[in-house]
């Protein structure tokens, strides 16, 4: 029994069957079955082959397909590549069984971000075509990275850039691109802000260029417990130590968090995290070093809705919003009033975490604690790495670091 012919499916892009290489064109000029969109179908002169127009329909393609029985192949035209985002997928879902030859052209992302000259391997690409946009506001509202999103006539550029304004993503550069490769290409270059209430040609992409960090500044921090140390800019190893962050910030219940505090947030690590860990909230990090200001204004770029409060606490924590998470990470020699001033202002049920490198301020915070019935824990955290060691390896430990953490009753006014 001979194996059954290849299915043919054929990327085509605005050029029509100008962008082909000779045998593409003689494929589809060779074809007995030719199926596509009808915009697609529009662009490829007939030669008698029999024609299906594929709509939303993609069941009766599938059977249309299934039973081809023509001594000329079967082909299937697609935008770009199809099996980018495209009608691949559903083909192979539908006829798991039948072989499938691809021949694909450019993606309209890939041919987005060439118009632009500008690399897009660590672009995020999300397609809100036929599909539901919560997922492309979910991934992008942070911001900070590059992004390229497919649009249709529901969620057009004006749609999602008000959605993700809405949830609170930052205002960045913006490019929509219309009609790509062929001769009505249109290229619109704006801010996400400036969308809204816009109107743009139906077939378009709309790219958010937020990844334009500078030479040596770090990658938006991602929505992650305890990022490395080098993801950060930092001085002299001053920095909350990863398992500590991740320790901390489970302690004090993220992601489920709406206002955090950050005290005493030198480069801001812990600010970052929470920033990435919860992008819906809004995370206070209160700083008063000029230096470490500047770290934590690089460590911070593309979170939203993190806000560099410059300051000495517990001065600096007047009028913020009340908080359901605190962390304590420097107290410049003010933790007793930077204590009270937390457990005033946190919501009912909201909790706080001090760190300490030494045992004195711990054991301070934890007499403040007794004196007040604050209930509070105490927790010694100490990691060991392991190191290469005469042909073994040995565990090298680090300085240990003490948690001190509690929480606000429920109901306390």
């Amino acid at each position: 029994m001979s194996p059954a012919a290849p299915i043919h499916v054929v990327g085509i892009g605005e050029d029509g069957p100008a962008g082909w290489g000779g045998a593409t064109a003689a494929l589809v000029a060779g074809a007995g079955l030719l199926c596509g969109g009808a915009r697609q179908l529009s662009l490829v002169p007939p030669h008698g082959e029999h024609r299906h127009v594929v709509d939303r329909d993609l069941d009766a393609l599938a059977d249309r397909l299934r039973s081809w029985a023509g001594p000329a192949p079967a082909v299937v035209l697609a935008s770009g590549d199809p099996g980018y985002f495209g009608v691949l997928g559903a083909l192979r879902r539908r006829l798991p069984d039948q072989p499938l030859a691809v021949h694909p052209a450019p993606s309209s992302v890939a041919l987005a971000f060439a118009r632009l000259g500008r690399p897009w391997q660590q672009a995020r690409v999300l397609s809100a075509h036929g599909r539901p946009l919560g997922p492309v506001v979910a991934a992008l509202r942070a911001g900070g990275v590059d992004a390229a999103i497919l649009t249709d006539a529901t969620h057009t550029p004006a749609v999602i850039a008000a959605a993700l304004l809405a949830a609170g993503a930052p205002d960045c550069p913006a490019v929509v691109a219309e009609r790509l490769g062929g001769p009505a290409e249109r290229l619109w270059p704006t801010r996400l802000g400036a969308l809204p209430g816009r109107s743009f040609d139906p077939l378009c992409l709309l790219l958010l260029l937020g990844g334009d960090a500078g030479p040596g500044d770090p990658a938006p921090p991602a929505q992650t417990f305890g990022r490395e140390v080098a993801a950060y800019a930092h001085r002299d190893g001053c920095i909350t130590k990863p398992q500590v962050r991740a320790v901390a910030l489970a302690e004090l219940g993220f992601p489920a968090v709406r206002h955090a505090w950050d005290v005493g947030a030198g480069c801001g690590s812990v600010a970052c995290e929470m920033a990435a860990l919860s992008p819906g909230a809004d995370v206070f990090a209160v700083e008063r070093e000029p230096a470490q200001l500047a770290l934590l204004g690089r460590n911070g770029r593309g979170l939203a809705r993190l806000h560099v409060v410059a300051g000495a606490a517990p001065a600096a924590l007047a009028g913020l919003p009340a908080p359901d998470a605190v962390f304590i990470g420097g107290h410049g020699g003010h933790l007793l009033e930077i204590l009270d001033a937390t457990v005033e202002a946190l919501v009912p049920g909201g909790r706080w975490c001090a760190a300490f490198a030494s045992l004195e301020p711990a054991t301070a915070a934890l007499g403040w604690a007794r004196a007040r019935a604050v209930p509070a824990t105490l927790t010694q955290l100490t990691v060991a790495h392991g190191r290469a060691f005469a042909g073994g390896t040995r565990l090298v430990g680090g300085d240990p670091v003490l948690l001190v953490t509690g929480r606000a009753a429920a109901g306390a006014p």
